[in-house]
């Protein structure tokens, strides 16, 4: 696991709203991925993909 991505994983599996924020690349997928695995219903990601978009 890269940094922080155990820990978001392991709060939001244990049922606390959590929020991850890390550069690109950094692994947030995983995050997710993982929770939406685990849990049979519907995962939101909120991802500001065109705020990112404009800045680079």
């Amino acid at each position: 696991f890269r940094e922080g991505q155990l820990e978001a994983i392991i709060s939001y599996l244990n049922g606390k709203d959590t929020f991850v924020s890390m550069k690109t690349g950094g692994g947030k997928t995983l995050c997710y991925a993982i929770s939406a695995v685990y849990f049979n219903g519907l995962i939101i990601v909120f991802s500001p993909l065109k705020a990112l978009m404009e800045d680079q």
